[in-house]
């Protein structure tokens, strides 16, 4: 169940709806085509004439293989981010480390600056 108060689940669950929905009409698509495509299946009268129908992966094997490559995909979209978070890392750590040293200039200058003043 999602948190109320965490905007981010919120998002998460109206994304997870709406790919349910989508895949709800690629499947009421996919009855559509396959029904058009019946001839083409291995085995069917039709499909004998067609050259190089009895070689053709079964549906298990075209599933597993689809599967597979976005697991592969999802994999390299992974590695992406966590390279891309390395760099901002490194970037946003810089930016600290920039910042820590111009405000202590600016103090030093300050300081400087009020004893000259009290003079």
């Amino acid at each position: 169940m999602a948190d109320p108060t965490d905007p981010t689940q919120e998002i998460q669950a109206q994304v997870l709806d709406g790919i349910r929905k989508s895949q709800e009409a690629v499947v009421d698509g996919m009855r559509a085509w396959a029904e058009t495509v019946q001839q083409l299946v291995p085995g069917s009268a039709q499909a004998a004439a067609v050259p190089g129908a009895g070689q053709l992966p079964s549906a298990t094997e075209v599933v597993d293989s689809v599967f597979d490559f976005a697991a592969q995909l999802l994999n390299a979209q992974r590695e992406l981010a966590h390279s891309i978070l390395g760099a901002t890392t490194a970037i946003g750590e810089r930016v600290q480390e920039e910042t820590g040293k111009a405000a202590a200039t600016a103090e030093k200058a300050a300081g400087t600056s009020r004893k000259s003043a009290k003079r």
